[in-house]
């Protein structure tokens, strides 16, 4: 007797898969399912990942969980206190930082985008001048929503 799968079951795989990857240091295409990175990512996008790195400079795309959900967002602050090292990422196309993410959870760090499974690769905005411009850009887009207290329900 076998179980139909559920989007919970299917998550909770992929973080498990994910996290192998991680522990063995892969380098995997996965393929992308949202909105939130648009225009760079969209829908059905595959993303090269080093899995099992951390990021080394804002702009660059991290891979890690929210609860049972993958997220792929940029990093717009990265913080060094006394606790540790955090960062503060958000997609590209919202409004509003996600919460504040320790370092040591980020499962790895998108390398490339290609629209398609055979399409052209490309690096533009995954690292790099571009990807850090992408950053600063995003950070500040976030800082000025907070500033005049645009709601995050606001963008539907």
């Amino acid at each position: 007797m076998t179980a139909e799968p559920t989007p919970v079951s299917i998550e909770h795989a992929r973080l498990g898969l994910f996290e192998l990857y991680r522990r063995q240091g892969k380098q995997v295409w996965v393929q992308a399912s949202g909105e939130s990175m648009r225009p760079l990512i969209s829908p059905g996008a595959w993303l090269l990942v080093d899995f099992g790195v951390a990021p080394t400079r804002v702009g660059e795309i991290v891979i890690f969980a929210r609860q049972t959900t993958v997220v792929a967002h940029r990093v717009v602050v990265d913080t060094r206190g006394s606790s540790g090292r955090t960062l503060t990422t958000k997609g590209d196309s919202q409004l509003h930082f996600d919460p504040p993410l320790a370092a040591g959870d980020v499962i790895g760090v998108v390398r490339a985008v290609r629209r398609g499974p055979q399409a052209r690769i490309h690096t533009l905005g995954c690292s790099g001048f571009t990807a850090e411009l992408a950053g600063r850009l995003s950070g500040l887009s976030g800082r000025v929503a907070g500033r005049l207290r645009i709601s995050p329900l606001a963008r539907s």
